[in-house]
Order: C-alpha cells, then sequence, then structure tokens
C-alpha cells in the first residue's frame, strides 16, 4: 500500500482504508502495477504468451510533494513508462487510472503496449452536480478542471469510460448525477 503521508492523513486516508479491507479479504488491488489474465488465470505480463494486462495506476503525485490536486503529467508519463515496460510487446492492455487526464497522456505517448481502454474516475460524475448534457456528454461543476467528466470518450482508437462512482466529495448531493456501478464485456477484436 501507498506508503504517502497525504493519503495517510486523516482527511485522505479513506481510500487506503478501503485498499486494506479488500486486501483482507483478498481482493487484489492494482496500485501502479500490472496484472497479467491469461484464460487459466494470471501470469507473469512479462511472460509471451496469450494474455490481457491490466495496468492500475493509483493517483499520481509529484516527486517533490507539490500540489497534492493537480494533474501531474510528466510523473504520468514516466509511470506509464515504468508500467508498460514490464508487458511484452503487442499485448493488448487496459488501464485503471484513477484521474481521467490521463487519457490525454495514453493517446499522445508512443507505447509498444496498446491501451486500447482506460477505466477512471475521479470526477465525481462532474463534482456531483451536472448543469446539462451536450454532444453526449455531462457538464458540471468539474468541467472547468477537468477534460473528461463522465461517460465514454474516443480518440485516435482508443476508449476512455469515466464512472460516476457512488460516493461524493465535501457536500453529500447528486443533482443530474446519479450514483453508477459500471459493467464492461471484453471481447477479443477480429
Amino acid at each position: 500500500l501507498s506508503s504517502d503521508p497525504a493519503s495517510r492523513s486523516p482527511e485522505l486516508q479513506g481510500g487506503e482504508t478501503i485498499a486494506e479491507a479488500m486486501n483482507a479479504l483478498g481482493i487484489r488491488t492494482l496500485r501502479n502495477d500490472v496484472l497479467a489474465l491469461t484464460a487459466n488465470g494470471f501470469a507473469s505480463a512479462e511472460t509471451p504468451g496469450d494474455h490481457l494486462a491490466i495496468l492500475g495506476m493509483d493517483w499520481v503525485r509529484r516527486s517533490d510533494g507539490g500540489n497534492f490536486f493537480a494533474y501531474h503529467s510528466n510523473e504520468t508519463r514516466a509511470l506509464l513508462d515504468r508500467l508498460t515496460g514490464g508487458v511484452q510487446p503487442g499485448t493488448p492492455a487496459v488501464l485503471l487510472a484513477h484521474h481521467p487526464d490521463t487519457f490525454a497522456e495514453v493517446i499522445e505517448m508512443p507505447t509498444r503496449v496498446p491501451i486500447g481502454l482506460t477505466l477512471s474516475g475521479h470526477t465525481h460524475g462532474g463534482g456531483q452536480v451536472v448543469f446539462f448534457e451536450w454532444g453526449g456528454h455531462n457538464y458540471g461543476l468539474t468541467s472547468v478542471q477537468f477534460q473528461y467528466v463522465s461517460g465514454l470518450f474516443q480518440n485516435a482508437g482508443r476508449s476512455l469510460y469515466v464512472n460516476r462512482g457512488l460516493g461524493y466529495f465535501g457536500v453529500p448531493i447528486r443533482i443530474n448525477c446519479p450514483p453508477e456501478i459500471s459493467q464492461f464485456k471484453l471481447v477479443r477484436g477480429v
């Protein structure tokens, strides 16, 4: 688990508590880690073979401890390089990224591992308050801060889905932004 002092602070420890409880139940959390799925279970992502790489990216912070809440492009790119570096070239991958802006890095950076799908959250579906929908996308309190607020986005043959989540940040309300649990069925491309 994270040794980040900010995530251990009383205000931000909820994620740590949930991860510890999940791990205690035998549910593996992928926090800056890679898991390879095969037809028979799990394998090493570095082992050649027919598998799908699941890359898990936690909240990325600046190495100098700068602004905790800001998105950090350089650190995100470095972590993506590290995560994809341990996967066999050409292996299809799904990225579980806390921050949806990571999708911009996935699109822009050359990678030897095709990340076709990124699943994210972080925005609470628009800051839990959505003012309107336009072009199939929600615009809410967080639209000024985040490029991807909620729903499906596609670019350069890759997809991002931003889940609205179940909880809230700050005030316990949701307006035009119902809680969500997403289910995906992945199928082999032809």
